[in-house]
């Protein structure tokens, strides 16, 4: 019904309409739908039957249009040039455009020549889902229109939706854009062939991307996305991180091998970005977890406080272009960035893994693995996991990392504990008669002990050319020398003072004694 008003909106321009359908069933519903809501005379119809997937039935839309395309250039005799504004939509089936959605994309074709594509604005429909499903829904939607309206300003965007997206006729219709539809891959060196079952969103993007085409992105323009979403939040939840995020991954790799001069530095940068932020966004609650076990649990209350802080400034973002804020938006935030971190890394070591929850269909380049090798994604990712946690541990000082300038010194000491702190074992074996000779070289004759009753030895006299004699002036003692002993200043202490100075029991004075 959307559709076809649409079409009667635009009575000039001819529309020629394929639809790819699983069943008769189905291209019966149509036909009554038409008859229903009156079929718009600039309206053609072509109906093809889908037994392969999305991807393939996208490709044979594309040669049946393409084939149109060329008899009716021949039919009224004009040329290519003349077709170049022609344009091509590709929509699900579970999508509703909005009044006037059509007449408002069709104009940026003529405008700008080197735009490709162009997507709009997106909004959902949750149908038989929990309030949990549907918020979670709606600020997904949000910040994908945040994000995308702030990449298109360098005319280019980060995907180009399967709901809905609008392409230039002569960007489509080759042979290299269905050759990436039917059997787009990737080469990967612990599952080999990847062949993409998904993501076609994903490969049409790349297409125009590395050829050099312009695509644009329409805030004020919304489709409507349909969906049904019966199963529990965090299943359906994980299921879908799982299956964007390894769309993105399996594409953002040979994005980055283009390089910034061919596909523009502020794209090739936010490519990049999809492959770092999934590690940042870890780098604080695990610094937290250690702070707060090994140094203070104080860190987990600032930690908290911060968070709530940040948080609530990223959905007051939010609310300015239009989001409706509730309670839940704070724990559904903190759980799409650090759960959907710890998904986006199991989905980069898990490429040949891809699953549709829809359609309960999913890969099988997992299950081709060797026994050898399947072990490998997993090991993957704990060890990545363990070298994030161990780089923010040096990184907050929790851990500390070896000297490397003392590691012979460290080596020397742990060889010595190894040995038990001797290093005779290293030593070469002597005789007896050997350790004999040594023991006289170096034996020396004690003096014998000197009993309580010996007196006190004295010391001896300086020389004569330690010191210089000093002329005593009458009445005053004189000042001792450096080279003179206790004992001669007392002498001449006591010829000038006559007073006495007690002795100990050994008959030598105290100053004697002291010296």
């Amino acid at each position: 019904e959307a559709m076809a008003r649409e079409i009667r909106a635009l009575p000039h321009i001819d529309v020629h309409a394929v639809a790819t359908l699983g069943s008769d069933e189905e291209e019966d519903l149509f036909r009554r739908l038409f008859l229903q809501h009156g079929h718009p005379p600039n309206l053609r119809m072509t109906y093809l039957r889908q037994s392969k997937g999305k991807r393939h039935a996208m490709a044979d839309a594309l040669r049946v249009i393409g084939q149109i395309r060329s008899d009716d250039l021949r039919a009224s005799g004009a040329d290519a040039d003349s077709a170049y504004d022609d344009v091509i939509i590709f929509m699900d089936g579970d999508t509703e455009v909005g009044e006037g959605t059509v007449a408002q994309c069709l104009p940026y074709f003529r405008a700008f020549p080197k735009l490709g594509a162009l997507t709009t604005d997106e909004l959902g429909r949750i149908y038989r889902a929990s309030p949990l499903v549907r918020e979670w829904f709606s600020l997904k939607f949000i910040k994908r229109h945040s994000i995308m309206k702030s990449i298109a300003l360098s005319r280019k965007v980060l995907t180009l939706t399967g709901r809905y997206s609008v392409f230039r006729a002569d960007a489509v219709l080759s042979n290299e854009m269905v050759s990436y539809l039917e059997d787009d891959h990737i080469q990967h060196w612990v599952y080999g062939r990847i062949r993409f079952l998904m993501g076609d969103d994903k490969s049409t993007w790349f297409v125009l991307l590395k050829n050099g085409w312009e695509m644009f992105y329409l805030p004020d323009v919304v489709v409507y996305s349909l969906e049904t979403r019966t199963q529990n939040f965090f299943k359906l939840s994980r299921s879908l991180m799982l299956r964007w995020n390894g769309n993105t991954m399996r594409t953002n790799a040979r994005t980055l091998d283009l390089g910034p001069k061919r596909i523009g530095a502020f794209i090739w940068y936010a490519v990049l970005d999809q492959r770092i932020s999934m590690w940042t966004t870890l780098i604080a609650p695990f610094a937290m977890l250690l702070l707060t076990i090994f140094v203070t649990p104080w860190f987990a209350a600032f930690y908290v406080a911060w968070i709530i802080m940040v948080r609530l400034f990223q959905i007051l973002v939010l609310v300015l272009q239009g989001h409706q804020m509730r309670i839940v938006d704070l724990p559904l935030q903190l759980y799409d960035q650090w759960v959907g971190s710890f998904v986006k890394v199991r989905a980069l070591f898990n490429l040949g893994e891809q699953k549709w929850s829809k359609a309960k269909s999913s890969g099988d380049s997992g299950a081709k693995l060797p026994w050898s090798r399947r072990w490998m994604p997993t090991f993957q990712v704990i060890v990545s996991l363990v070298a994030l946690l161990l780089f923010v541990g040096v990184l907050t000082s929790v851990f500390r990392t070896p000297n490397l300038f003392d590691f012979p010194s460290a080596v020397e000491r742990a060889m010595t504990s190894w040995t038990g702190g001797d290093d005779t074992a290293d030593r070469p074996v002597r005789s007896a008669s050997d350790r004999m000779d040594d023991e006289r070289l170096v034996s020396v004759e004690r003096p014998p002990a000197r009993t309580s009753s010996d007196p006190l030895p004295r010391p001896e006299p300086p020389r004569g050319d330690q010191f210089e004699a000093e002329p005593i002036r009458p009445g005053l003692a004189p000042t001792p020398s450096a080279g003179a002993s206790n004992e001669d200043n007392d002498d001449d202490e006591r010829e000038v003072e006559p007073a006495a100075t007690p002795s100990n029991d050994l008959g030598v004075t105290t100053e004697s004694t002291a010296a």
